[in-house]
Formats: C-alpha cells, structure tokens, sequence
C-alpha cells in the first residue's frame, strides 16, 4: 500500500494510504514512542479532512476520493500538550499502486497461487508416475 513520511525535531508521521481510507501513526522522533492524544488538523491535496483517534498513536482518516495517480501534498498540523508543529510531505502515488489498493492488485497474487498449485499438481503427478515406472521396473 502507498505510504509517506513526514519528519521534524520532534515528531514522525507515517501514513498507509488503502482506497479512501488513511491511517496516520505518529511518534516522538528522538525514542519512536507513540504521540497519544495529539491534535491533527491534515489536508491533503489542498483539501481539510477530518482526523479521529483509532488508537495511542495511531489515528485515522477518509478521504472524500481516492487519489489519482501522481504527486500529492500532504500536511499536518499538530498540536500536543501546548506543543505545535507542521509536517509536510507527499503521497507519490503510482497507477499499479492504485490498481492493488483498489482491488485489481488481488489479481496477481491469485494468478501466482494458481500457478504455484499447477505446478505442485505436475511435480506430484510425474513424482507419482516415476514412482509406479521403478515399482514395475524392480517387479519384472
């Protein structure tokens, strides 16, 4: 799934990108120790969206729209016990990303396991074959 990053003296951000759906995890940038409680005011695109609390650390977003493939920026401001920072950064987001986050991504992974259990069925199958060829062979 697409990710970026956004880093300052005190804090990291981290954000996985699925579909509409964004989850943010915010640390402390000196111990990597989750920022509970902090205030989030993110755009993205421009655009204000609204951020709630999923877990210490761990907040969560929805996007009016999936992103289109491209560059986007991404900012948070943040306020924490009367501290405030401003992070920045951007959600470089490729066609093939989107396809996988969206759903068609599925695809190739069930393409790899049909193959990987075509490919168990020949080697048993020949495995099995070779097998009654030196039972005959050692028979006669």
């Amino acid at each position: 799934m697409p990710r970026f990053s956004a880093v300052s003296e005190s804090f990291e951000l981290v954000g996985v990108v699925n579909g509409k759906q964004l989850a943010l995890y915010l640390d402390r940038f000196d111990d990597n120790s989750p920022v509970p409680g902090a205030k989030l005011e993110l755009e993205v695109g421009g655009k204000k969206v609204p951020v709630s609390v999923h877990a210490p650390g761990e907040y969560e977003a929805t996007l009016a729209e999936e992103l289109k493939p491209g560059v986007t920026p991404v900012t948070v401001l943040l306020e924490v016990k009367g501290e405030t920072d401003l992070l920045a950064s951007e959600i470089d987001l490729h066609q093939d990303e989107r396809a996988g986050a969206g759903g068609a991504g599925w695809l190739r992974y069930l393409a790899w396991g049909a193959g990987a259990v075509v490919a168990a069925l020949v080697a048993a199958a020949a495995f099995k074959k070779l097998k009654s060829r030196r039972t005959v062979g050692g028979a006669a």
